[in-house]
């Protein structure tokens, strides 16, 4: 055997024995892998465990350093319930920065997951726990909760379970259920509630709990009503106690105020619960902050949506409509009206967040490559975003940008 064969079979020897998370940075579902478990468990530091649309039972063990996101617009699209009796998602002891990204998970009788890694984060998910008994999370690590529509029905529940003091970040969330009720948490804790909209009153009952801190800032939230807080540590500051008489008799309290927060339609077949453009809750808050869950602005760039426009045949569209690093591609025909080849990008607060000049076609249609970017080549945060011809309302479509 020469030196060149000797090296080869070395190299293909070591490169069989690596397992397979180290080869693979994207490990798709349900396409590679039939069951988000049977992907996780290959899944080291470092990848991403990319979901599509469906209906998932799971007893799913996440590494250190792994995200798991659902690679659909809508969080409902991807539907995570348990297997067996217990929640959903186990996620490991480790320090690496662990993702839960864009789906919707189900607890049932279990907590929807068990946190052992204080660099989690849990963001954009509809977390749904609700059976008497049941925790939307076992906490064994520093836990942060981000951008998230979560929902219980069990009136004498906890949101979590700790298995010891730890740090809770819960921001941009819509909370909505049959109100918080008796925080039993371990001495030393530190639960910290910023920019959320709750849609439900706060029962607040500690006797068994001493010495741990909860600050609530820039919150949406009906009432609050305290009993037996001392020692811990409350605090109240910039939040918005709609019925009046709710602010808590207990903590510290700085800029509170009680309003109508005019939110979009709270009690639609959908629920909206972003801000009317006449909210008192707009720049409220702590450092001219909006008060409440930052969802945006009721504004809808168009009145049709993705649809095309009643009595024009003109359409914009754009291919694929979840992207990342590649971009997507631009397509607008306009058959009986005139259209402009530039397209405005917009966030959901409706600013302008670029232009993209498109290249005429045959007939009348414009197609270009947009790369997600800013009109200075930056790229956009993760997001949703709407796409409409320049100085038209009558025709968009959106895209979602994950990063």
């Amino acid at each position: 055997m020469t030196m060149r064969q000797s090296l080869l079979l070395c190299a293909a020897i070591l490169c069989a024995t690596l397992p397979l998370g180290i080869r693979a940075d994207l490990l798709r579902v349900p396409d590679e892998y039939s069951t988000i478990t049977l992907a996780c468990e290959d899944a080291v530091s470092g990848d991403t465990v990319a979901v599509s649309a469906g209906l998932y039972h799971e007893d799913a063990y996440v590494n250190p350093g792994v995200s798991v996101i659902g690679m659909v617009p809508d969080s409902t699209e991807v539907h995570v319930s348990p297997l067996d009796y217990q929640g959903p998602f186990t996620i490991l002891e480790g320090t690496d920065a662990t993702l839960i990204e864009n789906m919707t998970i189900l607890g049932g009788l279990n907590p929807t997951f068990y946190n052992g890694n204080p660099n989690t984060v849990i963001k954009r998910c509809f977390i749904v726990a609700g059976d008497s008994g049941s925790y939307v999370a076992i906490v064994g690590a520093d836990l942060t909760i981000k951008s998230c529509f979560i929902w219980w029905s069990s009136w004498s529940d906890n949101l979590f379970w700790f298995n010891g003091p730890f740090d809770v970040l819960i921001e941009d969330c819509v909370l909505r259920g049959n109100g918080l009720n008796y925080w039993n948490v371990p001495s030393g804790t530190r639960i910290n509630l910023k920019n959320n909209t709750i849609d439900d009153s706060i029962y607040f009952y500690v006797e068994f709990s001493t010495d741990f801190s909860l600050i609530f800032t820039n919150n949406i939230m009906k009432y609050v009503q305290c009993g037996d807080v001392q020692p811990d540590t409350l605090e109240w500051r910039y939040n918005d106690f709609v019925e009046p008489g709710g602010w808590p008799n207990c903590g510290e309290q700085a800029g509170n105020f009680s309003a109508d927060p005019l939110l979009c339609d709270p009690d639609g077949e959908v629920a909206d619960y972003r801000l009317e453009p006449e909210s008192p809750c707009l720049g409220a808050g702590e450092n001219g902050e909006d008060v409440g869950a930052r969802l945006g602005i009721c504004w809808d760039p168009s009145g049709v949506g993705d649809e095309q426009a009643s009595g024009l045949d003109s359409r914009l569209r754009a291919y694929p409509t979840v992207i990342g690093g590649d971009g997507c591609t631009l397509g607008l025909t306009g058959q009986s009206v005139d259209l402009s080849p530039a397209v405005e990008v917009l966030d959901v607060l409706g600013r302008r967040c670029a232009t993209v000049t498109l290249s005429p076609r045959a007939g009348a249609t414009f197609t270009a490559r947009w790369p997600g970017t800013d009109d200075q080549g930056r790229k956009l945060p993760a997001g949703v975003y709407w796409l409409r011809p320049t100085g038209r309302t009558d025709v968009s479509t959106r895209v979602h940008i994950v990063r």
